[in-house]
């Protein structure tokens, strides 16, 4: 039977999750990491990436105060919301459930909630002003809500 592009990003996420590949941390190298591009369906190696990401070395590109309201920080984004959801789904975690605009870690992010083809839940974060995949959390392997 042929697998789709899906069942196996979710096949192959699950393996790197129980090898432990997930847990990698961020090297000096990765502290200046602007993100990934997202053109087409996410390869592994890219999920990896995202997926081990220090929240305090990723970065994006548009610097928002902590006191910053809803309507500022939608004047500032540079990505609209459907944009971004219509670059989260191009990821092929699967549907998008929700997109929120926030200012995460001192940064314009859209913070996407997918829910994947088996089940398993991914919150995705895009530079609000690139619209380039920051970071990932996996359910279960990152957060329980």
């Amino acid at each position: 039977m042929k697998l789709q592009n899906r069942q196996l990003l979710s096949i192959i996420l699950a393996i790197v999750v129980v090898s432990g590949a997930g847990q990698v941390h961020a090297d000096s190298s990765d502290k200046d990491f602007t993100g990934i591009l997202i053109q087409q369906p996410l390869t592994a190696a890219q999920l990896v990436q995202l997926t081990s990401q220090d929240k305090d070395h990723t970065h994006g590109s548009i610097h928002v105060p902590w006191y910053k309201d809803g309507e500022d920080m939608q004047k500032q984004a540079k990505i609209s919301r459907n944009k971004a959801v219509a670059i989260a789904v191009k990821t092929g975690l699967g549907k998008v459930v929700k997109a929120e605009l926030e200012g995460e870690e001192g940064y314009l992010t859209w913070e996407i909630k997918i829910s994947g083809t088996h089940n398993e839940k991914y919150k995705l974060w895009l530079d609000a002003g690139t619209g380039k995949a920051m970071f990932i959390k996996v359910k279960g392997l990152h957060y329980d809500d």
